[in-house]
């Protein structure tokens, strides 16, 4: 009976732990701006056909090692993570680059729904809180950059937080995600209010205290 609690409780992170968390997902962050501004600076030089290639590479690569140091036994959990992460990256870089290349016509906030739509399978399949946090925060900037566009509060971004983002939140238990999401929320509601009282920023600031409250 005790094994099986036990099987079903990760243990609390020590501190340590929380620093090489942190320290991945940092280096995460610092590769992936140096991965873009290294292409940005030589992209023009490249064939077209090299630059699909890369883009699908480094974020292949960055999966894979990442899936591999993640779950492999006596490996490193928390670069894997990291490496998880920086192809998340990696692949939103992809969609505007490819984008770039191609002159596709579309929308540039539309760009944020497509990296989050990528990020949301892969933060599900491998349980990532992390990729799951950051489609969250894509979800909140395609909302919020296609509200000043259009000066309306997307409702498909509600209908995404509730029905996927939330119970995702839920079922890893995670406080970074239940933050983000929150964050998100917010934000909509206030946009909302917004375009509901008329452009009254007293309504809105009386309005916010029983949606706080709740």
């Amino acid at each position: 009976m005790a094994e099986t609690l036990r099987s079903r409780y990760a243990p609390a992170e020590t501190g340590i732990n929380r620093l090489i968390g942190f320290v991945s997902l940092f280096g995460a962050i610092l590769v992936g701006v140096g991965l873009i501004l290294l292409m940005a600076a030589n992209w023009e030089e490249l064939p077209r056909a090299y630059r699909v290639a890369l883009i699908f590479g480094v974020v292949l690569s960055a999966y894979g090692g990442g899936y591999y140091l993640r779950h492999e036994r006596g490996a490193s959990p928390r670069v894997g993570e990291g490496l998880l992460f920086l192809g998340a990256l990696a692949y939103g870089a992809g969609i505007w680059l490819i984008a770039q290349m191609y002159h596709l016509p579309a929308d540039y906030y539309a760009g944020a729904l497509l990296w989050a739509l990528g990020v949301l399978p892969m933060a599900w399949v491998l349980k990532s809180p992390r990729l799951l946090a950051l489609a969250s925060l894509l979800l909140t900037l395609w909302m919020t950059w296609g509200a000043a566009v259009t000066q309306q509060a997307n409702c498909w971004y509600l209908v995404l937080m509730l029905g996927v983002i939330w119970p995702l939140c839920y079922r890893f238990a995670s406080r970074e995600c239940l933050a983000t999401g929150l964050l998100g929320l917010t934000v909509f509601v206030g946009l909302a209010l917004f375009k509901w009282t008329g452009e009254r920023p007293d309504l809105i600031a009386l309005l916010y205290v029983p949606f706080g409250a709740l």
